[in-house]
């Protein structure tokens, strides 16, 4: 065995011992300054540049990793390491045991994997954590069914707990801790972009559309009747803000409805490159970036001169939406909800897969006569 206190990247792997990287370098018997001294000439020799040349390979049935003879060792790493989400560690078992091997063998002998192990996936953002919720709604599982969210709804209603509380069922304390945690889980579901609709009847979706349909015209949720009218459905709204320039992965239902409208398809490709969708199954793809609305308008330019010149011309568009509607079944389509200022008519327009265009009039809400007078005022 060669001198611990200097050891070399070139060591032949089968003449490895614990130590040569300076780890376990000191003896007992050494005072603070020589072990100090030992440490320092070990990680001084140590190379500064880490070669990626240890394969993984991809072979199914190859048995899994145990630690359960360890128990003591295990419980602390599941409770100390892997759980917390403010430590920079991976949040998994497996994650905290590779982090550290890697970071050994990184150290001892100058090498690291050909690739990133799965378990470490988010390393080099320094593993920002996800809870359960999160990692779901990343994957495109679905996060909560429509009974859990009617409960989560109605336990955040303090009527709820106050009654437990007035019959000594749990303290006043344990009733607030508990009215907190259902507002905090709440909260966490609105911060992914998840709509918990009061109506009981009604699912969960990754998108209010409805509020995104009627802010743009005043609040009014008479907005909503046209598309109600012509069975249009709304999968995507805002694509620019809910889509193309929205930060993070994406979901799988999201991409598949996006990939569904044909004419943004570079556009959507990009958005998959960029966020890595799928290891990255966009890489080789031609790409054109959307971050705006005039970068849409590139890849569908003979649909917005129908919809700005001629009788059009004076055409406001307020949103552009990802949807569906009755006759297109379950093609996509590209729907611009918009007022001809000119004119006083809102008007949507309907890009369908085939390129045809279809003009829908609000008569319903917007272009009745009441309205237009008041609007006039």
């Amino acid at each position: 065995m060669g001198n611990s206190a200097n050891p070399s990247n070139n060591i032949p792997l089968e003449d490895v011992e614990v130590g040569h990287a300076g780890l376990y370098v000191p003896d007992k018997s050494d005072t603070t300054d020589q072990a100090h001294e030992k440490i320092v000439n070990a990680l001084g020799i140590i190379t500064d540049t880490i070669t990626p040349n240890i394969l993984i390979k991809e072979t199914l049935n190859v048995g899994k990793i145990l630690i359960n003879c360890e128990k003591g060792i295990k419980t602390w790493v599941a409770d100390n390491l892997a759980k917390p989400v403010d430590n920079g560690l991976p949040n998994s078992e497996t994650g905290v045991w590779i982090h550290y091997l890697t970071l050994g063998i990184e150290r001892d002998f100058g090498r690291t994997w050909d690739k990133e192990p799965v378990s470490l996936n988010g390393r080099e953002y320094n593993y920002k954590k996800q809870s359960s919720t999160q990692k779901k709604a990343s994957s495109g599982k679905r996060v909560i069914t429509k009974a859990e969210k009617n409960d989560l709804l109605m336990k955040s209603n303090w009527s709820y707990w106050m009654p437990m509380v007035s019959a000594g069922k749990m303290s006043m304390e344990e009733g607030m801790k508990e009215f907190q945690q259902v507002a905090e889980k709440i909260q966490e579901l609105e911060n992914l972009g998840i709509t918990l609709s009061e109506n009981k009847t009604a699912g969960v979706s990754d998108f209010n559309v409805d509020r995104s349909v009627i802010d743009v015209w005043g609040g009014n949720w008479g907005a909503l009747d046209i598309l109600q009218k012509h069975k249009i459905t709304i999968l995507i709204p805002d694509i620019i803000e809910n889509f193309f320039s929205k930060r993070g992965s994406v979901k799988i239902k999201i991409m598949n409805a996006a990939l569904g409208c044909k004419q943004l398809t570079l556009g959507v490709y990009h958005k998959g490159k960029v966020t890595g969708y799928k290891s990255n199954m966009f890489a080789s793809y031609e790409t054109e970036e959307i971050q705006t609305r005039e970068d849409i308008w590139k890849q569908v330019p003979e649909f917005y001169k129908a919809i700005s010149t001629g009788k059009n011309s004076g055409y406001e568009i307020k949103s552009i939406h990802i949807g569906k509607t009755k006759t297109t079944g379950k093609d996509k389509c590209l729907i611009v909800d918009g007022v001809n200022i000119k004119s006083s008519k809102r008007i949507l327009f309907v890009l369908d897969s085939k390129d045809g265009i279809t003009t829908i009039y609000d008569d319903l809400w917007y272009n009745n006569e009441e309205v237009i007078k008041e609007m006039e005022f």
